[in-house]
């Protein structure tokens, strides 16, 4: 028998203020899902692969990361 994990993502974003990095990249070393990577000066979120863990938020040098929640979509 073959058990496989399903990992239900919460209702959050990991959100980059491109206006606010300074591209020093130590972000992406702190993070350990690897869901955020240099390319260039340009640094990309992978949100399929974050857990949100806040490592790198708090590591963030000029708060240039954050983590927000999503509103639930309410039925009418």
């Amino acid at each position: 028998m073959t058990t496989t994990a399903i990992r239900k993502k919460p209702n959050k974003v990991l959100l980059l203020d491109r206006n606010k990095c300074i591209s020093c990249a130590g972000c992406v070393g702190t993070c350990p899902d690897l869901a955020l990577d240099m390319f260039g000066l340009d640094l990309q979120v992978f949100q399929d692969k974050c857990t949100y863990c806040t490592i790198c938020v708090r590591f963030c040098p000029v708060g240039a990361l954050a983590i927000e929640k999503i509103p639930e979509k309410t039925v009418p």
